[in-house]
């Protein structure tokens, strides 16, 4: 039986959703101030304050479970800039769409047996980590084959698949790259590689398959982006750029780093060069391929899972250093106001 669940408003922040905070202190004090991130390690009085009266309204409203630990609600707490009204109804809508797409069901039984040949026309995957420990997802769109994929499996099993996979790099990736660190990883570092693509690819069948994909990432898996590059991006993608930018929210959108041919030094930057594919400019040749390797912490015998995760969180107590770089902050800033100029700040 499929039960949906119902919240209602918050009596606590209904009235003020933006925690205004006021500060009477001169310019020179307000230069030692922090801009809060939001991630765990960087929150402000008024972010843990939210955080906590999220915990309590979901546990009233028997809502709140085992696994929903902080990381977790502060990725919704995030996506809606902390608030809580709009948090919460994201929130129940997630849950609600879990038990509807059956997510713990595919979790348990899902079995991609198509997988190998769905990556010969669609290559997609996961391989080591960037320079500060988060995963390294890589799809090399321009090499899409959308007419043969669809000969091979379904759009309902891709996103299946997609679902499963964002499953694993919350609870064995996310956990496994932390617990190499010694910190919080919870976010990716993407390329997005766009060689050989051409408009005739971009189908209204494809757009609506897009459409899907990007619609279960930022309603239900949301602030797992950390950074993406779009890479051997031609003088035609500006058109293609117009019809997916509506796609994303702006917040995802300050994340998105378009670049031609010319992107190896850049790539390099933020990724070592043995964890970087040779087709990209690094120096990694995995026995086999990179795309079939599954290579990175979570599959080289380091510690994963919960434990890796619950060391990680300890070690990222409010104040403490984390890939999430504190700024300068302005005072009078509201939190949606802070994590408007973090995600800029980000961006650039």
């Amino acid at each position: 039986i499929k039960r949906r669940v119902h919240g209602g408003r918050s009596k606590s922040y209904q009235h003020n959703t933006m925690f205004r905070r006021k500060s009477n202190s001169s310019p020179k004090a307000d230069k030692k101030k922090i801009k809060y991130t939001g991630h765990m390690g960087s929150l402000s009085p008024q972010m843990t304050d939210a955080l906590e009266q999220f915990k309590v309204e979901l546990n009233e409203a028997g809502l709140l479970r085992p696994e929903h630990s902080d990381p977790y609600l502060l990725r919704f707490l995030r996506a809606r800039k902390f608030d809580l009204p709009k948090t919460k109804k994201m929130f129940i809508e997630c849950q609600n769409w879990r038990v509807e797409f059956g997510v713990e069901d595919l979790v348990k039984n899902f079995v991609f047996e198509e997988k190998v040949l769905v990556k010969e026309h669609y290559p997609q995957y996961y391989h080591k980590t960037d320079k500060i420990g988060r995963p390294i997802y890589i799809e090399r769109l321009g090499a899409l084959d959308f007419k043969k994929l669809i000969k091979i499996t379904t759009e309902e099993r891709i996103l299946q698949h997609y679902v499963v996979e964002y499953e694993k790099l919350v609870n064995i990736k996310f956990p496994a790259c932390s617990g190499r660190v010694g910190r919080l990883i919870d976010q990716s570092f993407t390329i997005v590689d766009l060689k050989g693509v051409s408009m005739s690819m971009f189908s209204k069948q494809v757009f609506q398959f897009v459409k899907a994909a990007s619609r279960i990432g930022q309603d239900y898996y949301p602030e797992m982006l950390g950074q993406m590059f779009i890479i051997n991006a031609p003088m035609l993608f500006s058109g293609v750029w117009t019809m997916v930018k509506p796609l994303l929210d702006e917040k995802t959108r300050n994340k998105i780093t378009i670049l031609g041919s010319s992107y190896k030094e850049k790539l390099l930057e933020h990724v070592a060069a043995e964890n970087l594919p040779v087709m990209f400019g690094g120096s990694c040749e995995c026995p086999g391929g990179c795309q079939n390797s599954d290579l990175g912490p979570w599959s080289d015998g380091g510690p994963t899972g919960e434990i890796a995760m619950v060391s990680a969180v300890a070690e990222a107590e409010p104040g403490s250093a984390s890939e999430h770089e504190a700024a300068p902050s302005d005072p009078s800033h509201s939190v949606a106001e802070e994590l408007d100029e973090v995600a800029l700040h980000e961006a650039s």
